[in-house]
């Protein structure tokens, strides 16, 4: 086995693994709770991307020349 490939498998496993507990979850939520956690994704996602962008610096800060 190629060593490259060990951890593009090990990945692959933790990926895997990760969307079955997420999906095992939501199975046995309540119906209103996976209704209330689909509503709430919106402003969840809002809030860090305005969390992300206060902690990005400008780009003549990173060195870069803003280019429009």
């Amino acid at each position: 086995m190629d060593p490259l490939l060990i951890p593009l498998f090990l990945v692959a496993l933790a990926v895997f693994c990760a969307a079955l507990v997420c999906v095992t979850a939501i199975v046995r939520a309540d119906r209103q709770d996976v209704v209330a956690v689909v509503r709430a994704l919106p402003e969840l996602a809002a809030t860090l991307i305005r969390f992300r962008r206060r902690d990005v610096p400008p780009a003549e800060v990173r060195g870069r020349r803003n280019v429009r």
